[in-house]
């Protein structure tokens, strides 16, 4: 039973019912995302398998790794949501070879991206999510610009520069605190605010 004044009671047990309800919908979206990842996990299985059965070649390998990359991008998703997360080790990588890479494979869907940078530059990083990242902003810049350009370049002082171009408008003001936010996005137009 609680005890005190009657609007300090009233207060206490509308704000324990507005606490369950919120407990009971993060509950059931934890469970709506399980499903769907279970539901994406089956058809990411069912391909590679299908893809291993292919011959052995560089397409075929490209494939792979795609779909271990959105295995991997599904399960991060989800522990996320869980609040589990377990953030991907940092390694060595070749970030002229990453970004190479990502130009292959827009160029074989079509929708070729620029690329100007040094010959060869590394660092330590979480790749999976770098990759995540740079695609999210090419793909945006291709969707609302038409154009995007990667430019990659280490300064005499030693700090790598790594910047995704494009011609269009840019993101309001009222967004730019807000856009780094995870699952945050902004509308087709950008004239929408926070």
């Amino acid at each position: 039973p609680l005890y005190g004044p009657q609007e300090a009671r009233d207060l206490t047990t509308a704000f324990n019912i507005m606490q369950a309800c919120i407990a009971r919908h993060v509950e059931g979206r934890t469970r709506m995302l399980a499903a769907i990842s279970h539901d994406l996990n089956t058809p990411i299985t069912e391909l590679r398998l299908q893809m291993e059965l292919l011959d052995d070649g560089p397409e075929r390998d490209d494939m792979l790794e795609s779909l271990d990359e959105l295995r991997a991008m599904v399960r991060e998703t989800l522990n996320f949501v869980r609040g589990d997360a377990v953030q991907e080790a940092t390694v060595e990588i070749s970030l002229t070879a990453l970004i190479d890479d990502l130009a292959k494979r827009y160029a074989t869907m079509g929708t070729p991206m620029g690329w100007r940078g040094a010959s060869e530059i590394t660092c330590r990083c979480r790749p999976l999510a770098l990759k995540r990242a740079l695609t999210n902003l090419i793909d945006n810049a291709l969707k609302h610009a038409g154009d995007a350009t990667v430019s990659l370049f280490k300064a005499p002082d030693g700090v790598i520069h790594l910047e995704v171009l494009d011609h269009g408008p840019g993101i309001e003001p009222a967004w730019l605190t807000q856009v780094f936010e995870p699952f945050v996005q902004l509308s087709q137009t950008g004239t929408d605010h926070p």
